[in-house]
């Protein structure tokens, strides 16, 4: 958990977490685990934009390995305290 003191001002905003698979653990493991705990992140970067319907696999041959595989990795945190 983090600490927050009085002088600082949230935006109420997230935390991107990169996910590293370690044996059968991984991203989306963790986003069921989570939502089963009432913690709702969000999958960051999921799916990757040029990977969306509208796009209509105009990139679907374009070496964006990169981006896919960073797709993979990332869940998103809301920054609040109660």
């Amino acid at each position: 958990m983090f600490n927050f003191n009085n002088a600082n001002v949230l935006n109420y905003s997230y935390f991107p977490i990169r996910v590293e698979s370690r044996g059968d653990a991984n991203r989306d493991e963790l986003y069921n685990m989570l939502k089963e705990n009432n913690i709702y992140a969000r999958k960051y970067f999921y799916p990757v934009t040029s990977d969306q319907a509208c796009f209509k696999n105009k990139y679907r041959d374009v070496d964006i390995r990169n981006a896919r595989m960073l797709a993979k990795k990332f869940l998103c945190c809301h920054c609040m305290t109660t």
